[in-house]
């Protein structure tokens, strides 16, 4: 009798402690491994710190090791495939630096070729870009022919937007074959409460002029009438026409050439300036004008970036000229 109620408490007290166990969930478990593989990376680092060594990175696990190698850059990526091969050659790991690097290219929206990696894609996006920069049509030719680009209109609008490292006056060599493509990058950008040389600034900073080419003013041109569309859809509230904006635009060309030019002996006065524009722009007002002038010749030329003001002051900028 004894013996069966002392069994009795046996097992009730082993169900007592059982029961008292709370279940473990598996929040709790993947939380236990993430710091298992912490700790197992700090150790292994602290090890390879007192031997005076680098980390080997296949000793990592697979996805912090990859985590690792998608800090770099390619040129550095490239490096380091000479000691982690394996690694450094995964596609997924070129995939990120790919789309990071290009964020668009026609590519991306068919998928890759049978046969082709994305480091492959990157090197080949990346040879076009160089030609791209020695000229502007034989690097729009290795896009089309290696199917990297389709030429239709909104894939050229992409590339042309959110490539980087374009030469700038290669691209304007090109969009001044394709009128409609400068027309809608240019309609693209945002000028609200942009005063207006500092508008024209941005506007020539992004489109430099191909001075180099025969039919610069063309483009000049045909730019400036496109920002004024886009000007006064911008700020309406200015009251300005878009023939009033081109006109204002002009007039701050040529007073940037007037002060810049050293074979400019006179050069024109804020009362001239304020005199001469009132002509075509009658809607404006005298210190609107005035206000023009002190900024083109404070801050600088309205076409040639390169040029800060003012040019009385800046001897060596004029003989540049």
């Amino acid at each position: 009798m004894m013996g069966q109620f002392f069994s009795l408490g046996v097992e009730n007290d082993a169900f007592n402690r059982k029961s008292s166990i709370k279940p473990t969930s598996r929040s709790t478990i993947s939380d236990r491994r993430s710091r298992h593989r912490v700790h197992s990376a700090q150790k292994l680092r602290m090890c390879h710190r007192s031997s005076g060594s680098f980390v080997d990175l296949s000793l990592l696990p697979a996805e912090l090791a990859l985590h690792v190698l998608s800090n770099l850059n390619a040129t550095d990526l490239c490096l380091a495939s000479c000691v982690w091969h394996d690694l450094c050659l995964d596609d997924l790991l070129w995939r990120g630096l790919c789309q990071q690097t290009w964020p668009f290219c026609s590519v991306y929206k068919r998928g890759l070729p049978q046969g082709c990696t994305y480091r492959q894609l990157y090197l080949r996006l990346d040879e076009a870009r160089l030609t791209f920069n020695a000229d502007a049509f034989e690097g729009m030719e290795y896009l089309f022919k290696n199917h990297l680009l389709e030429d239709n209109f909104e894939d050229l609008i992409a590339y042309l937007d959110t490539a980087p490292g374009l030469n700038l006056v290669q691209r304007c060599r090109f969009l001044q074959s394709r009128p409609h493509l400068l027309e809608n990058l240019v309609g693209s950008k945002d000028f609200k409460k942009h005063f207006l040389p500092i508008a024209l600034r941005r506007l020539f900073c992004e489109f430099p002029v191909p001075l180099a080419e025969s039919d610069a003013m063309d483009f000049v041109s045909r730019l400036v009438s496109r920002f004024s569309v886009r000007y006064v859809e911008c700020n309406p509230e200015l009251g300005l026409t878009e023939d009033e904006v081109y006109l204002l635009c002009f007039s701050l060309i040529m007073l940037s050439v007037d002060l810049w030019c050293p074979h400019v002996k006179n050069k024109m006065s804020k009362r001239e300036f304020i005199r001469n524009t009132r002509r075509v722009a009658r809607n404006v007002t005298d210190d609107f004008l005035g206000h023009l002038y002190d900024n083109v010749y404070l801050i600088g030329h309205v076409v040639l970036g390169h040029l800060s003001g003012p040019p009385t002051r800046q001897q060596d900028i004029r003989n540049l000229l």
